[in-house]
C-alpha cells in the first residue's frame, strides 16, 4: 500500500502520526459495547435456555464454538445479549482485549459477562476494527490498561474510551481486504512450513526405527526376529530379554510428603517422569534428602548413564538418559548401564518402539506398564561395536533433520513478525 501525501500528529504517543484526513475516536462514539450477562442457572419461569460464549471461545480473529455452554436468559436479555453477524467479541477477562468475530457459526447465541460485544457502527467497517483490536493486542496496549494488582479486567469503560483510528468507510474496506489478502498468504505459507516440520519429524522417527531394528547395512541377510511388531532383523543380530540386557532394573518410591525431613534442604536429585524429555536429562526440579533416603529402602541412587522409562499415566514411554546421579519416584522404571547393550542404542530403541510399549499397558483411564513388562521386553541388538556405529549414524542424521526444522521454525518466527507488522 502506498504512503498518503500527508500527515498529522495523532496526539497519541503510541500511534505516532496518521493521514491527515483521518479521524481518532473514543469506540463508545463509533460503536455500542454491551457486557455479557452474568452467569445464572435460574429457571426463573417465563426464561429460555439459551447457548452463550465465554472469554474461553474467543479466540484472536475468529470464535471457537466446540465448547459453548447454556443458562436462562429472559425475553428482554435475549433482545440485549443476541449476536449478529459481525459483531466484535472480545475478552472482558483473562487474556483481556482477545477479540473475536461473530460470522453466525451458531444460529443463534448470546454472551456471558466475560465477554463485550461490540456492535460497530453503520460507515464503519467490523473487520477493519478487528484488526485494530488485534494490533492493540500484539502490542501489549491491552495489558498496560487493566488492573494487574489482582485479576486483570478489561471493564466497559475502558473499552468504550479506548482510541481507535477512523479512516473513510471506503478506506476502511480497502485496507481490510487488503490486509485479508496478505494475511490469508502469509498464513498459507505458514501451513505449508508446520507441514515440512510434520514430515521431517516423522521423516526422523522413521530413520530411528529403521536403524535400531535393521541396522544400517542394507545388503546383510535377514532374518525372524521372533517378534510380531518388528519383524525381520538382520541375521547376526540376537534377541534377549531387557532383562538379562540390563542388571538390577529397579525404580523409586514417594516420601511422604507431609514430612518436610524428608523435602526440606535436599541435596539428593529426585527425578520424577515429568522431568523425562526423551533426550539427556542434566537436571530435575525436585530434591529430597539424606533422610529419606535412609528412612525408605525403595529409594537408591542410581549412576550417570542410567536409562530412565516413565511407566505411568500422561508420561508413559518418554525416557531420558539421566546425566545426574539421581534416585527417582515409583512411576520411573530405570535401567542401569550394561555391559551388553549401549545405553544410547537401548534409548534409540525405547523411543522407536512406543506405541508398541504402550500397547502393552493396562488400567482404563491411565493406562500403565510395570516393571515387569519393560523387563519382559525382547530388544534385538547387534554386538556392541555395530550399536555405536548405529548411535553415531543416527545422531549425524538426526542433527541434520533437527537443523532444518529449526531453522523452518525460525522462518515461521520471522513469517509471523511480518504478518503482525
Amino acid at each position: 500500500m502506498k504512503k498518503y501525501d500527508k500527515y498529522k500528529n495523532s496526539g497519541i504517543e503510541w500511534i505516532g502520526d496518521i493521514p491527515e484526513h483521518w479521524e481518532i475516536k473514543a469506540l463508545k462514539h463509533t460503536a455500542n459495547v454491551v457486557l455479557g450477562k452474568m452467569l445464572t442457572n435460574d429457571d426463573k419461569g417465563g426464561y429460555y435456555l439459551k447457548s452463550y460464549l465465554r472469554a474461553k471461545n474467543i479466540q484472536w480473529g475468529y470464535v471457537n464454538v466446540s465448547d459453548v455452554r447454556k443458562m436462562w436468559f429472559n425475553k428482554k436479555e435475549l433482545e440485549l445479549y443476541r449476536l449478529k453477524k459481525n459483531d466484535l467479541v472480545v475478552s472482558e477477562g483473562g487474556e483481556v482485549g482477545r477479540t473475536g468475530i461473530w460470522l453466525e457459526e451458531l444460529n443463534e447465541c448470546y454472551l456471558q459477562n466475560s465477554v463485550h460485544k461490540v456492535t460497530v457502527y453503520k460507515h464503519n467497517s467490523s473487520i477493519f476494527f478487528l484488526y485494530q483490536f488485534i494490533s492493540f493486542g500484539h502490542r501489549g496496549y491491552f495489558d498496560s490498561m487493566v488492573n494487574r494488582i489482582s485479576i486483570a479486567h478489561l471493564t466497559k469503560e475502558k473499552l468504550e474510551n479506548l482510541f481507535f483510528l477512523i479512516p473513510p468507510l471506503k478506506e476502511q474496506t480497502q485496507i481490510a481486504d487488503f490486509l485479508d489478502e496478505k494475511t490469508a498468504e502469509i498464513d498459507e505459507a505458514i501451513a505449508l512450513k508446520n507441514q515440512l516440520i510434520t514430515l521431517l519429524q516423522e521423516e526422523k522417527s522413521a530413520l530411528i526405527n529403521e536403524a535400531v531394528t535393521k541396522g544400517i547395512d542394507s545388503t546383510v541377510p535377514m532374518k525372524d526376529s521372533g517378534i510380531e511388531w518388528i519383524g525381520n532383523i538382520p541375521a547376526h543380530w540376537e534377541v534377549w530379554k531387557v532383562a538379562r540386557a540390563f542388571q538390577g532394573i529397579s525404580s523409586g518410591s514417594t516420601p511422604k510428603t507431609d514430612n518436610r525431613d524428608y523435602y526440606k534442604n535436599g541435596t539428593i536429585n529426585w527425578i520424577n517422569t515429568g522431568d523425562l524429555n526423551n533426550g539427556i536429562l542434566h537436571s530435575c526440579k525436585k530434591r529430597i534428602t539424606v533422610k529419606a533416603l535412609e528412612d525408605i529402602s525403595a529409594l537408591k541412587i542410581y549412576p550417570t548413564g542410567s536409562l530412565i522409562v516413565a511407566m505411568y499415566g500422561a508420561t508413559i514411554g518418554k525416557v531420558s538418559i539421566s546425566n545426574i546421579e539421581a534416585t527417582t519416584n515409583q512411576a520411573c522404571c530405570v535401567l542401569p548401564k550394561s555391559n551388553i547393550i549401549n545405553s544410547k542404542f537401548a534409548f534409540y530403541w525405547f523411543i522407536a518402539n512406543k506405541k508398541n510399549i504402550i500397547n502393552l499397558s493396562v488400567g482404563g483411564g491411565q493406562p500403565n506398564i510395570s516393571q515387569d513388562i519393560v523387563k519382559n521386553l525382547k530388544i534385538s541388538i547387534p554386538f556392541k561395536e555395530e550399536q555405536t556405529k548405529i548411535v553415531n549414524f543416527i545422531e549425524s542424521k538426526t542433527q541434520e533433520i533437527d537443523q532444518e526444522i529449526d531453522y523452518t521454525k525460525e522462518e515461521i518466527a520471522l513469517l509471523k513478525e511480518y504478518r503482525q507488522s
